[in-house]
């Protein structure tokens, strides 16, 4: 869940730290925190959680899809 944004939540996706260049942009792999789900609100704010295994990210992705459809 959203621990920030404080308007309403309009999308959520899976994203990847390497697939999106972080990486390269931080300069570091985030401690194997690569796995993450990317929160949008209506105001185009974004927010991140990261994990360190698909499996987790993925279980908790689907509880976020539930929460927010």
């Amino acid at each position: 869940m959203s621990e920030h944004l404080i308007n309403s939540i309009i999308e959520i996706n899976k994203v990847n730290w390497n697939e999106e260049g972080l990486h390269k942009f931080y300069g570091h792999n985030n401690q194997g925190f690569v796995f993450g789900i990317e929160f949008q609100d209506e105001e185009d704010n974004y927010e991140c959680q990261w994990f360190q295994t698909k499996k987790e990210r993925n279980q908790q992705y689907e509880k976020e899809r539930k929460e927010y459809k």
